[in-house]
C-alpha cells in the first residue's frame, strides 16, 4: 500500500580498523619474519630450504584456489551459485582442507616411520616413547625437521596473506592474532629442539581442523536439508562437535599437556637441536 513505509535495508558491516592493534600485529609479524631467516642463516640447509618451502607453499596454495574455484560453479547447488562469496570462500576453505590433510598424512607417515606409535592407545601417538626418543637424527635434513621447517613456511604465508592478500572479516584480528602466536610457537619448538612433542600438538590441531574445513565447504554448496533435503552439512556439523571435543578437550589436555609434567622422560629424554 502507498501508505506503508518502505523497509530500509540493513548496511553490511563495514571491518574497522583499529591503528594501534592492527600495526602492532604487524609489526611483530614483521620482527619474527626476519628473527626466523636471522636464526636460520647458521643453518644454510635449513634456511634454503625454508625460502623454498615458501615459494612452493605460495605457488601450492595458488594451484589448489584456483582448481577449487574452476570446480565449484560445478559441484554446487543452484542457491550456491547465485552467491559469489560462496564460490570465493569455498575456495579458500579448500587450500585450507589441502593443507590440514597434506600435514595431518605426513607426520603420522613420519611418526610410524619412527615407530612412535601406539595403534591399541587411545590416542595414536604414544607419547611415552615421544618423551623418552633419542637424539636420532645426525643427518643434515631429518624427515621431522622438513616437516617443521614446511609448517614454519605455511604459516609464514598465511600470515602474510591474512594481511595483505585476502578480503579483511570480523574476526580479522582474531586470526591474525592467532597467526602471529602460532609462528611464535612453532619456531620457538624448532629452535629448541623439541620437534617430536611440538609435532603432536600440530598433529592434534591439524587433523581435528579437517571436519572444520569439511563443515565449511558443504556450507558454501549450500548441501544441507533445506537446499538437496539431504542433511550433510548437518551431518559434518555433528561430527566436527564430536571430534573436536575428542581432540581439542581430551586428547590434548590428558594425553600432552598432563604427560608434560608428570612424565620425567620429558626432562631427560629427546632433545633435538635442528
Amino acid at each position: 500500500m502507498s501508505g506503508e513505509t518502505p523497509k530500509k535495508k540493513k548496511k553490511p558491516k563495514v571491518f574497522k580498523r583499529i591503528p594501534v592493534l592492527h600495526e602492532g600485529l604487524i609489526a611483530f609479524f614483521i620482527f619474527e619474519v626476519f628473527y626466523v631467516a636471522h636464526q636460520l642463516s647458521f643453518d644454510q640447509a635449513g634456511l634454503k630450504f625454508y625460502l623454498g618451502c615458501l615459494v612452493g607453499v605460495a605457488i601450492a596454495i595458488n594451484i589448489v584456489k584456483f582448481t577449487a574455484g574452476a570446480i565449484a560453479p560445478c559441484i554446487a547447488t543452484k542457491a550456491a551459485r547465485t552467491k559469489k562469496i560462496n564460490m570465493r570462500k569455498f575456495a579458500d576453505q579448500c587450500w585450507q582442507l589441502a593443507i590440514h590433510v597434506s600435514m595431518t598424512v605426513s607426520i603420522m607417515y613420519i611418526f610410524t616411520d619412527l615407530g612412535l606409535t601406539n595403534p591399541e592407545a587411545w590416542y595414536w601417538v604414544d607419547i611415552e616413547r615421544v618423551w623418552a626418543a633419542e637424539p636420532l637424527y645426525d643427518l643434515e635434513m631429518p624427515p621431522i625437521k622438513i616437516f617443521y621447517l614446511v609448517q614454519l613456511a605455511i604459516w609464514v604465508y598465511t600470515c602474510f596473506s591474512h594481511i595483505f592478500l585476502e578480503a579483511s572479516h570480523k574476526d580479522y584480528y582474531e586470526m591474525l592474532g592467532h597467526h602471529v602466536a602460532t609462528i611464535f610457537l612453532v619456531f620457538v619448538s624448532y629452535n629448541s629442539g623439541f620437534l617430536l612433542s611440538g609435532a603432536t600438538i600440530l598433529l592434534i590441531h591439524d587433523c581435528s581442523d579437517i571436519p572444520i574445513d569439511l563443515l565449511k565447504t558443504a556450507n558454501y554448496l549450500m548441501y544441507d536439508m533445506e537446499t538437496i533435503s539431504i542433511p550433510i552439512t548437518e551431518v559434518i556439523f555433528v561430527t566436527n562437535l564430536i571430534t573436536w571435543a575428542i581432540c581439542r578437550l581430551y586428547i590434548l589436555p590428558r594425553y600432552i599437556i598432563y604427560q608434560t609434567f608428570t612424565d620425567p622422560n620429558h626432562q631427560e629424554g629427546m632433545y633435538l637441536k635442528p
